[in-house]
């Protein structure tokens, strides 16, 4: 994308938010070669005056203009879409949902996924059996924080390697627990699986 329209659009992004009373918001370029954004890149971005964000298209956006405009790139993943308009809306929707009042359980920003480095409990609604299958205790709602600990071992093994003892803790507290046992068990399955990729 050519530097002389990209270079107005953010200067009238500039202007609003000086306007606005702004002065120091960040350039924000969505892009493949970003940083990846991480849960604690949106809380710090939460916590500043605003954003200028830069949607590419196409093959990308004149170097020119990154070097001259842009403070900041965030990737949103190892993958490409059409654009970085999908990506820049899964920015604001997370930075959003960091201020004060937008939530309506405050509580809930700090018992969520990545929030310590692990992901999120699973979660049971009602009846408490399905097809056969009992949720944690017999209770819908949350499942203990352990289970927290199990699940990023299942699905994104590196966050527990920041925090270790988690998992060990995390199996000592679900012994004898049948419920408990089969997210173990679906744990070990999934890490099997990414070995096999990765020998593949």
């Amino acid at each position: 994308m050519s530097a002389e329209p990209l270079g107005q659009g953010v200067a009238c992004g500039t202007r609003g938010l000086r306007a606005a009373g702004i002065d120091a918001a960040p350039v924000v370029h969505l892009s493949a070669q970003g940083e990846p954004l991480t849960h604690k890149r949106v809380v710090e971005l939460s916590g500043g005056p605003g954003m200028v964000l830069l949607a590419g298209r196409y093959e990308g956006v004149d170097e020119r203009l990154l070097e001259r405009e842009v403070d900041l790139e965030f990737s949103v993943g190892d993958f490409v879409v059409s654009g970085g308009e999908l990506p820049a809306l899964l920015l604001i929707d997370a930075v959003v949902r960091q201020l004060p009042g937008v939530l309506n359980d405050e509580q809930s920003k700090v018992e969520e996924s990545f929030v310590d480095g692990l992901l999120d409990c699973p979660h049971y609604t009602r009846p408490e059996t399905y097809e056969g299958h009992a949720g944690a205790a017999g209770a819908a709602g949350r499942r203990p924080f352990g289970d927290s600990a199990l699940e990023a071992q299942a699905g994104a093994g590196t966050h527990l390697a920041a925090a270790p003892g988690l998992a060990r803790g995390a199996r000592d507290e679900r012994r004898g627990n049948e419920p408990a046992q089969r997210v173990l068990k679906r744990a070990h399955r999934s890490i099997g699986r990414k070995k096999q990729t990765a020998v593949a």
